[in-house]
């Protein structure tokens, strides 16, 4: 392991100055030496059909000009393809992506156990991750225009793109929806700010939701990259003498857990951090700072150039008349368990509002207990709106 790293800071440095760190012939040497592998993506077609579900993926244009990736998984194992199923839209959270809701295999992953059930999965990935960094005009290697947004423009832009896709692809004009962390945010902003899309929606899991500054520029955080895939792989495997600094990291960035199954930590750094911008950070820390969900603010400046008023307008919650259903964690240090209360009294249809103690932020994706005591409840409430009741649906 020392001489891994040895190797590993070597080639770091000799190749920094060059600027040459990220170059393909350079990484996948770096990959061999240090892992014995050169396979560092996580490709989601190929993991999705090597456990024998379909896939197609979809690009999907925003009104802004952005370029999304979307995923589906129209069925499940032992199914067939079959016209009316009822849609279910996965939303991540910040810097991550599709393959939150995938990681963990079949019998575990939120995705592939909604296939199973007999829906028809959709995973999105919001605009500035790994499969959604493209634009019509915008390069956002080079542009910092590109990075100028916050959750507020994914609720706005981002959310009803896919929606529409989803409805063109498949005739069904009411989904369930379910978010983690900030997927749940971009819901919130979405069918509060247009409330038209209450209509459009059946229903609403929340996972973790996460509602609740001098500006630096916009530029792009936590990318996922070759490199960054090495070094969370040294730390995180198993085997590896470090992997008590990778689960302290975690435990450090959700909360507390025993939750984590460390063989699965391979396979997500290969596509966890999954990047964002600087400014969807910001908008979130705007949020812990003034215990207030508003749109973004600019200063009394901007905020009276940009909305007309000194201080940033709230999200109307009262306009959200979708059913929800909100499951947080007792050990989250990232959505206090004390603010889903006012949460929940800001919300007209709250049908359940569940604590899962024990839970960090993180452990809704990737909990070892994650589908005995989650997913489990979360499936029998969506077939409740959904129409297939409390039995699994056979193709």
């Amino acid at each position: 392991m020392y001489n891994q790293l040895f190797l590993l800071t070597l080639v770091i440095c000799s190749t920094a100055v060059t600027g040459d760190i990220n170059s393909t012939a350079i990484i996948e040497d770096l990959s061999e030496l240090v892992l014995g592998t050169t396979d560092l993506d996580f490709d989601v077609e190929d993991y999705v059909n090597g456990y024998g579900y379909p896939f197609e993926e979809y690009e999907v244009e925003t009104e802004d000009g952005y370029l999304l990736t979307v995923h589906r998984i129209p069925y499940g194992q032992n199914s067939s393809a079959e016209e009316g199923r009822p849609v279910a839209l996965l939303m991540h959270g910040l810097v991550a992506s599709s393959a939150d809701f995938l990681f963990v295999g079949p019998n575990r992953s939120l995705a592939l156990l909604l296939a199973d059930e007999g829906y028809d999965v959709w995973l999105g990935n919001c605009r500035g991750n790994t499969f959604s960094r493209k634009h019509v005009t915008l390069d956002p290697d080079t542009s910092e225009a590109y990075w100028n947004f916050s959750f507020h423009e994914i609720g706005i832009y981002d959310l009803p793109a896919i929606i529409s896709e989803i409805e063109n692809v498949t005739g069904v004009l009411n989904i369930s929806y379910v978010g983690h962390s900030q997927g749940c945010t971009i819901f919130y902003i979405l069918t509060s700010l247009k409330p038209e899309y209450n209509d459009r929606i059946l229903f609403h899991v929340s996972l973790a939701p996460a509602l609740v500054t001098s500006l630096l520029g916009n530029i792009e955080v936590l990318r996922h990259t070759p490199l960054l895939t090495i070094l969370l792989t040294i730390f995180c495997r198993d085997g590896s003498i470090l992997q008590p600094i990778c689960l302290v990291l975690i435990s450090a960035f959700g909360g507390p857990t025993d939750q984590i199954v460390t063989s699965d930590l391979s396979t997500i750094v290969k596509a966890y951090p999954a990047g964002s911008s600087l400014k969807q950070l910001k908008h979130f820390l705007q949020s812990m700072e003034t215990d207030d969900f508003r749109q973004y603010d600019y200063g009394l400046i901007g905020n009276l150039l940009k909305y007309k008023q000194l201080i940033s307008p709230e999200y109307p919650l009262e306009n959200v008349t979708v059913p929800v259903a909100i499951f947080n964690g007792g050990n989250d240090v990232l959505v206090s368990p004390p603010d889903i209360p006012l949460l929940v009294q800001r919300l007209p249809n709250v049908v359940n509002s569940t604590q899962i103690d024990g839970f960090n932020h993180l452990d809704f994706m990737i909990g070892r207990d994650a589908p005995s005591l989650v997913y489990s409840v979360v499936i029998s409430l969506m077939n409740s709106y959904s129409g297939l009741g409390t039995k699994h649906f056979h193709a």
